[in-house]
């Protein structure tokens, strides 16, 4: 059982917890006890053990803890300034992030002298033995991002589909008005070759969608939704063109590698993508080219 509470006069990336452990388990392994209710890849702060034990024999344990929320698209962006060597002349580096360790190894310093852009994912191995927590290993590590957009397709969830909506997290904008209205005017000046590139990736992702082997063209040669015809052609056309306030019969596929509105549709019977759905991936888009303009700002303005 947990009692979540604001922590006051800790550091903001620290969060307290009431947990109700059975006594057995807390004494022969404190650590072990509280991630297995937390989670594995938390970084105890402190815990210590109230003297009452309940009526089911159990212990409860005031925890301080620090932990790494996960997303699908949030990108970190740390100082390199800020980054230590694991040990000297390693290429393995350590950035704190929300009170924990990041380990990155390999991060490409060359290409981000200044900011480095990474993504968190939770190291699988347990951080804890029977003396308690280890300080060696880190419960997280970090990926230099290099492309810095996100696949998708749909339907969200199938056989016998059933509509999945999902929720995205609001990805808060780095860069200012300026920096976006040059970004897009370089983008809109060079549309013809940003749109054969993005065609490219497409028609090289088609192979890793089994539900798109029917595939066998794409083009991008269409004006409104009409143009797009049941068969083995996939479209290559901005969200827009897409109605969301109905039904549509076909798939959506998104690449990363691509002008950040543009969604690959086939038309085809097999599949109904639902207007929560839809909904979903319009708020997906809308957070990924949030992620697009945060991506190239820091990499062509921090980063000077």
């Amino acid at each position: 059982m947990t009692t979540n509470s604001p922590s006051t006069s800790s550091p903001p990336y620290i969060q307290k917890v009431r947990l109700e452990i059975p006594t057995f388990m807390y004494s022969l392994n404190p650590t072990k006890s509280i991630k297995q209710l937390l989670g594995q890849n938390i970084s105890i702060v402190s815990h210590s053990a109230n003297d009452i034990i309940t009526q089911n024999d159990s212990l409860i344990v005031d925890v301080e803890y620090t932990s790494i929320p996960f997303s699908l698209l949030k990108i970190y962006y740390v100082n390199v300034s800020d980054l230590k060597r694991l040990i000297p002349n390693s290429e393995k580096y350590v950035a704190t992030i929300n009170g924990c360790n990041v380990k990155i190894s390999s991060p490409k310093l060359k290409e981000f002298s200044k900011v480095l852009p990474i993504k968190i994912k939770a190291t699988l191995s347990n951080n804890y033995s029977s003396s308690g927590q280890l300080d060696s290993q880190f419960s997280y590590y970090g990926s230099t991002v290099s492309t810095p957009m996100n696949y998708l397709c749909s339907p969200l969830k199938y056989v016998n589909h059933s509509f999945e909506p999902f929720d995205t997290e609001e990805i808060e904008p780095l860069y200012d008005s300026n920096f976006k209205t040059s970004f897009t005017q370089t983008l809109s000046k060079n549309h013809a070759a940003f749109l054969e590139e993005t065609m490219k990736y497409y028609k090289q992702a088609l192979s890793t969608f089994n539900i798109l082997s029917s595939v066998d063209h794409i083009t991008s040669d269409v004006k409104n939704i009409s143009d797009c015809k049941m068969g083995t052609t996939g479209y290559v056309i901005p969200f827009s063109l897409l109605p969301i306030d109905r039904e549509l019969n076909g798939i959506i596929l998104i690449q990363p590698k691509r002008i950040p509105d543009y969604i690959l549709f086939y038309p085809t019977k097999n599949f109904t993508i639902c207007v929560e759905e839809l909904l979903s991936i319009k708020k997906f888009l809308e957070q990924d080219k949030e992620n697009f303009y945060n991506f190239n700002y820091v990499k062509t303005v921090l980063n000077k």
